[in-house]
């Protein structure tokens, strides 16, 4: 047989970088993820761990900034990295995953399965978390939840063909490691969960315009069903840029988290967004006094106490440290706050 294969075609050509690379759109995505890691690495002085501030300058996913009108960070976040395993990790799954979806899907299918999965990844972290953001995660679990989907069609077309149903495929084993991984700390599960749920329904629909044996076409519902997913995305788009709504949350963080620079993390953060609410600065000072940093904290009552409803609150904290024999504390803020009405 030797002397007649070099006449066979080879069924496997052989993998070029340059072309995948230039030629695909997981490998233009690969290609410009890690010029910006390498930009990363750069400004933050190491390759393994990115710098928080660095990761911000560039466009993190951040709730406070999107509020404040840097809605771009909805789409940054997906090529920036916090470090080299990250970076690795994702690279991987995009390499592998994209050289097997996107020949099915096709360039521009695929694309766009990315893209807005990003997006709605990006998207649902703004909602419904307020940590600071980053990765391609959420993008791959779209292409998780696309090649699901096509899984799942194709074993019932397989199974409506054949009467043979086969066996649970590599996407749903992809799915059962990398979720409950999603919940682990430091983790952005939010993003991985709305990634996931975008590329599904986004390739259930282009399944239905592009061409296949599985289903007829059916643009109208097509259309339909890509139209409520934009509708979602660009509700929850704005519910991101909500400065109150941002800020409630926050506020809900902060009295949630048991440990007292966590709640002051989170005030100051709501802060940002509402800087003259009354409530909010008096529990953020009364937290700072109680830290011993008592200039800050007096500072926040003395804003504070423009509110009317505050200079109470204030008398019953003076009270509070009075009862606790922190009277130095207690003779300051009676000496700035005596001539108030509710002192």
């Amino acid at each position: 047989m030797n002397e007649f294969s070099h006449n066979i075609p080879s069924a496997y050509p052989k993998f070029s970088w340059p072309k995948f690379l230039a030629g695909t759109w997981a490998g233009r995505i690969l290609f410009v993820n890690g010029i910006v890691f390498l930009i990363t690495a750069y400004m933050s002085h190491s390759i393994f761990s990115s710098d928080q501030r660095v990761l911000w300058i560039l466009g993190a996913q951040d709730p406070v900034s999107l509020a404040q009108g840097e809605y771009w960070r909805y789409l940054t976040p997906m090529f920036l990295h916090g470090g080299l395993i990250h970076f690795f990790f994702n690279s991987m799954a995009i390499f592998y995953v994209g050289r097997d979806l996107e020949p099915i899907l096709g360039g521009k299918w695929f694309f766009i399965i990315y893209f807005l999965s990003g997006l709605g990844g990006s998207i649902a972290s703004a909602v419904f978390s307020v940590a600071q953001s980053v990765g391609a995660s959420g993008a791959i679990f779209g292409l998780i939840g696309s090649g699901l989907y096509l899984e799942r069609a194709i074993s019932t077309y397989i199974y409506q063909q054949t009467g043979d149903k086969p066996r649970r495929g590599p996407y749903m084993l992809m799915l059962l490691i990398n979720l409950p991984i999603s919940f682990l700390p430091m983790i952005d599960s939010n993003a991985h969960i709305g990634g996931l749920v975008t590329g599904f329904i986004a390739t259930f629909a282009i399944m239905r315009v592009k061409e296949n044996r599985m289903f007829m076409p059916n643009v109208p519902f097509a259309l339909a069903v890509m139209g409520g997913l934009c509708a979602v995305l660009v509700y929850g788009g704005l519910r991101g840029l909500d400065a109150q709504y941002i800020t409630e949350r926050l506020i809900f963080k902060g009295n949630e988290a048991t440990q007292v620079e966590e709640k002051v993390f989170h005030y100051s953060r709501a802060l940002l967004l509402d800087p003259e609410h009354g409530d909010l600065l008096f529990r953020r000072g009364s937290l700072l006094i109680n830290m011993g940093e008592m200039n800050t904290g007096l500072a926040d009552l003395v804003k504070a106490n423009k509110d009317p409803h505050i200079g109470e609150k204030i008398s019953s904290f003076i009270l509070e440290l009075e009862s606790k024999n922190r009277t130095e504390e207690a003779e300051i803020l009676k000496k700035y706050f005596s001539s108030g009405t509710n002192i």
